[in-house]
């Protein structure tokens, strides 16, 4: 049988409260017998790695990579949960793809999400 998979974005700026969040969540949470899966932050991953806003071309070139990466971490996270051993399990995303219209002109937000063939909604 195949488990019950909810999903919750956490978004915030740096210092906004997300990781105490995702721990009050995770208590809350684990306490009624969901299992959890948190993904970490893609930008961070990649900043941690030397590919950092200051490194790429521009700024519209450093939150295209983080989309990427975002979009192949959400799936590899998806495809992992529905093989898991439990019943009920929820995936907590630090972030989500919409935050780049944040960080991005709005002229480079749309073209990458023309690129991708995807909407806002």
């Amino acid at each position: 049988m195949s488990p019950q998979i909810s999903t919750i974005l956490i978004g915030g700026g740096p210092c906004s409260g997300k990781t105490t969040g995702m721990e009050w969540l995770r208590k809350g949470l684990e306490a009624r017998g969901y299992q959890l899966i948190f993904v970490p932050e893609a930008a961070t991953e990649l900043i941690n790695g030397g590919v950092a806003p200051w490194t790429c071309r521009s700024y519209d070139d450093f939150q295209r990579a983080v989309f990427e990466m975002q979009l192949g971490k959400e799936a590899a996270f998806m495809h992992a949960a529905q093989k898991m051993d439990a019943e009920r399990i929820v995936i907590v995303f630090d972030r989500g793809v919409m935050d780049h219209a944040g960080y991005m002109t709005p002229e480079g937000f749309e073209q990458l999400l023309a690129d991708y063939h995807t909407t806002r909604e």
